[in-house]
């Protein structure tokens, strides 16, 4: 053999090395792209469960009361802010004349029940991880008995 031939087995040239270094880039590349936003979405999916926490806390905190009225709160502690707004909806109960229950026959009858008011409780918790704003928002109803006082039928 002399110097000049040329051995078809002797390895790979320069070219399908470089051409196979870019390809291995490229697909690290979009793993490593494919597992950031794997993160970004864990990230995402944290912060809301902890909003969702904060709000479900609050939204308890707020029905604690025992006498509900329109207000309207906001206040925020180390990374959260949240607004509480309690707002008077259709009244719930018809009101009836005592003697058109089943049952009684006086109209002057006082075991009629008072009719109900219900309140609209939304809590809207926000915190800021990018902008704009991440939010959760809670709505639930709640009822109170009319105070005696208020029931405008005569007795």
């Amino acid at each position: 053999m002399t110097g000049t031939e040329r051995w078809p087995d002797a390895g790979f040239t320069l070219i399908e090395v470089l051409l196979a270094v870019v390809i291995l880039g490229f697909g690290v590349a979009s793993i490593i792209s494919v597992f950031g936003s794997g993160l970004d979405g864990a990230r995402w999916s944290a912060d809301r469960t902890r909003g969702a926490l904060q709000a479900r806390s609050v939204m308890e905190s707020a029905l604690r009361s025992q006498v509900l009225e329109e207000i309207t709160i906001e206040d925020q502690d180390e990374s959260y802010t949240w607004t509480i707004e309690v707002t008077l909806e259709d009244t719930l109960a018809i009101l009836e004349e005592p003697s058109s229950r089943a049952g009684t026959a006086r109209a002057d009858s006082l075991d009629a029940s008072p009719p109900l008011e219900a309140y609209a409780v939304r809590v809207t918790v926000e915190w800021p991880v990018d902008e704009p704003r991440s939010r959760f928002s809670l709505l639930t109803l709640q009822s109170q008995r009319v105070a005696q006082e208020d029931i405008p039928w005569d007795r």
